[in-house]
């Protein structure tokens, strides 16, 4: 296998050296082509005459539009009709004033006429988009191309309310139609592969103010799931940060590792600054390395104050950055390579790193230059410091089995403890009342802050912790299986229990303790360890909430926190539901599914859970069912309601929330084999539907809330295929 995959790569350096390899002496046009403006219609005019119809026409642009005889023959021109695109244009002769142009596409029974308007913005036909032709109900903002790849792409819109453009959206989109499925489908595995994303800002109606497109990705770290000829791509959000009129953003490409089978990396990264009212670029950043431009990655933008922001490349370096012209202020030499999150802060005018190797540096932020290094055993994933502000200690906890107090102003390590078994989740490592917890493959280990020996050591194997009440009670899980009260301040066992399959995940509320394990659920009492009951043969229990990033989600503190402790809990399975008081710690109500739950969205008052060809709506107060429908096909998408998100989605099930995104305040929106439905939240009864062939989505909400006399408030944004539509209620 791995002979396979390096003789395609050695075939890929051969004859593909374009895909994988960035030249170190670009030109000014190369430069220019990894990133650009997008024409968002700059030229716009109308058509004058139909000289041949169907097949020819006149337009008002010419050279003194700036249009170039030579280098614009054949330049392509949208005509547009209440802002939806209906025919395509091609340039043939090109005149002073005026110039000539076929017909290139033409949608089916559109004749075109004097007056029509035309831009220069470049966009896909389909007839789907005549339903939006004098339409009473909705009104067309415009239309997108945003991947030319077809479905391939994963997409974002931010709402932003700023002094600088007022209220308007950001959207981001990044594709790699050859590479892979960015949105977490399969597709045949391919060496190389073309990066491309694009940022467009929209002001509140939906119209383009700019667009930026560039050849690399801009949405943060990846992981891959390989499989024979196949794999997924998932990504976190777009990597930019705004301030003041500025927007920073930042790039890299995704290739094949040229010694690694079955392995990407970041390379030719280019960090932007944009000015946000206008999208022109500023300045970009790069540096050029031996082979390929290295990525940036990990970058800190603490500094507003003397705009200044450090970051990490995939060379062995750390860089201070002017974010005012986009130049290297200064950049420090580390000893191995950086690793992501190992730029820990900027405090008091320095700045704390560790790299690959295991060295810990603290570094003037002014001069780049080195204070002092430390050599650890690995490297440094967590520091905290002593709650004492007067201490100048801190507290290293590496990757595999070590902690450091180091004193911060000479770099000398005042104690060292070093574990016999590397930690088991290192990042869960953490302080409390003048101690230092660890967990590790053979116990459960406190330290004194002041001396780092050993207080107390329980032998829990493989744990760690899933809730904590600082003096009182650590709860932690161990060995798979088990599930422990521990006293914090000797380590002796209150109570344990024993589960039947691995634990999946624990909820702490009201004093009692909810342990899902692959086939079971229990309530259990806090306190005395007692069982309340079992609920057995429950197969792939998942606590239904709303998905809400924690900042920091390796904070002790913020394990087994529920916000809404007043609140029923519903839990889904594999075959069915059961909804939970909180106060009482009983059951309210169960139902169990014919086919295979699925997905469940929700909004503060209503719970959909979605098995294959079912939904069951469920009213969060008091666990009661609303209604249930079956169809005859398989729901393939459910959208989100508005105010609400996504409380469970199996990773099988394709995720398309941002292409579907409900507006509706009183509608459910979904997609059942080829047809979309619109339901009335509260019953369940179709308002509207319509085919995927016949239609798009945000037409049939539309329709069907005009129907109930609703409006929305803003845009639509709905991606479809590989465009982007902008529409909105007619006022």
């Amino acid at each position: 296998m791995r002979i396979f995959y390096v003789i395609i790569l050695v075939v890929s350096l051969l004859f593909l050296p374009s895909l994988c390899f960035s030249s170190e002496d670009s030109s000014l046009e190369e430069k220019f082509e990894e990133a650009h403006p997008v024409d968002i219609g700059h030229i716009k005019g109308t058509l004058l005459q139909i000289l041949e119809p169907g097949k020819k026409v006149k337009i008002d642009k010419g050279e003194k539009d700036g249009l170039h005889i030579k280098n614009d023959k054949g330049k392509e021109f949208t005509v547009e009709r209440q802002n939806v695109p209906v025919a395509r244009l091609n340039l043939v002769d090109i005149g002073r004033d005026d110039s000539v142009a076929e017909v290139k596409e033409i949608l089916p029974g559109i004749t075109l006429k004097q007056g029509d308007m035309i831009t220069s913005e470049i966009n896909r036909l389909d007839k789907r988009d005549l339903l939006f032709l004098d339409n009473s109900f909705c009104e067309f903002a415009g239309k997108t191309l945003i991947a030319e790849g077809g479905e391939h792409y994963l997409w974002n819109v931010e709402s932003l309310s700023l002094y600088v453009t007022g209220d308007s959206y950001l959207f981001t989109s990044y594709g790699n139609p050859y590479f892979g499925n960015v949105s977490g489908g399969d597709r045949p595995f391919w060496v190389g592969g073309g990066d491309r994303s694009l940022l467009y800002l929209f002001d509140k109606e939906g119209k383009k103010k700019w667009g930026f497109d560039t050849q690399l990705c801009i949405f943060k770290d990846f992981n891959i799931d390989w499989g024979f000829f196949t794999r997924k791509l998932r990504f976190t959000e777009p990597d930019y940060k705004i301030y003041g009129d500025r927007l920073y953003l930042n790039g890299y490409n995704i290739r094949p590792d040229m010694w690694v089978p079955m392995k990407v990396v970041k390379a030719s990264g280019i960090l932007f600054g944009l000015e946000l009212k206008t999208g022109k670029e500023l300045w970009r950043l790069k540096e050029p390395a031996d082979g390929y431009d290295p990525a940036f990655y990990g970058i800190i933008y603490g500094n507003f104050i003397d705009k200044i922001c450090y970051l990490y490349s995939t060379e062995n370096s750390l860089y201070a950055v002017d974010l005012t012209d986009g130049k290297f202020i200064w950049e420090f030499k580390m000893k191995g390579n950086g690793i992501e999150g190992g730029i820990f802060y900027e405090k008091e005018g320095f700045i704390y790193s560790s790299d690959s190797e295991g060295y810990f540096y603290k570094i003037d932020s002014k001069t780049g230059k080195e204070v002092w290094a430390v050599k650890c055993d690995a490297s440094v994933i967590k520091i905290e410091n002593s709650p004492k502000d007067i201490e100048k200690i801190l507290y290293l906890f590496d990757g595999e089995k070590t902690v450091s107090a180091l004193d911060d102003e000479k770099g000398t390590v005042i104690w060292k403890y070093k574990g016999d078994k590397i930690f088991t989740v290192p990042r869960l490592n953490h302080l409390s009342d003048n101690l230092i917890y660890t967990y590790s493959e053979d116990s459960i280990t406190v330290l004194s802050m002041e001396t780092g020996k050993t207080l107390w050591k329980n032998e829990c194997k493989r744990s760690y912790p899933v809730y904590f009440i600082p003096s009182d009670t650590l709860y932690c899980v161990s060995d798979k299986r088990g599930i422990s009260a521990i006293n914090p301040q000797n380590g002796k066992i209150k109570w344990s229990l024993k589960t039947e399959e691995d634990i999946l995940e624990s909820l702490f509320i009201k004093n009692t303790c909810y342990i899902l394990d692959k086939k079971n659920i229990y309530a259990i009492d806090c306190s005395t360890g007692k069982e309340y009951w079992r609920k057995s043969e429950f197969p792939d229990p998942v606590y239904l909430k709303k998905y809400e990033p924690l900042i920091d989600p390796y904070n002790i503190m913020n394990l087994g926190k529920i916000k809404d402790e007043e609140n029923l809990i519903f839990i889904g399975g594999k075959k069915g539901y059961l909804c939970i008081n909180p106060l009482t710690h009983e059951i309210v109500s169960e139902k169990a599914f014919e086919d295979e739950f699925v997905r469940a969205v929700g909004d503060p008052e209503t719970l959909y859970l979605v098995s294959k060809k079912h939904i069951v709506s469920l009213d969060v107060k008091t666990g009661k069912e609303k209604w249930n429908k079956d169809f005859q096909e398989e729901i393939v998408f459910i959208a989100p309601p508005a105010g609400g998100g996504i409380y469970y989605d199996d990773e099988e099930f394709f995720n398309k929330k941002n292409t579907i995104n409900s507006r509706s305040g009183k509608l459910l929106g979904l997609q059942c084999a080829e047809v979309f439905y619109v339901l009335n939240k509260e019953t369940g009864e179709t308002v509207c539907d319509g085919k995927v062939s016949e239609t798009i989505y945000p037409y049939v909400e539309l329709q069907a809330m005009d129907k109930i006399g609703e409006k929305i408030e803003g845009v639509y944004f709905y991606g479809f295929r590989d465009c982007l539509y902008t529409v909105s209620s007619k006022q």
